[in-house]
C-alpha cells in the first residue's frame, strides 16, 4: 500500500544539487503534465530552505 502523504511531500520537495540548481519529482500518473501548483510549491519550498 502506498503512502499518499509521503508521495505528496516528495513531489513538493525538490532536491538541492548546487547553487540555483534543484531537481523536482512528479508523481507517476496517466497525465503528461505538471500541475502549476506543484511548481509553485516546490519553488517556494526551495527558496524557504535555502534563503533565496
Amino acid at each position: 500500500m502506498s503512502d499518499p502523504v509521503g508521495e505528496l511531500i516528495d513531489a513538493l520537495t525538490p532536491t538541492f544539487l548546487e547553487k540555483n540548481v534543484y531537481i523536482g519529482r512528479t508523481p507517476l500518473t496517466s497525465l503528461e503534465r505538471v500541475f502549476g501548483g506543484q511548481v509553485f510549491a516546490a519553488s517556494n519550498e526551495s527558496s524557504t530552505k535555502h534563503g533565496r
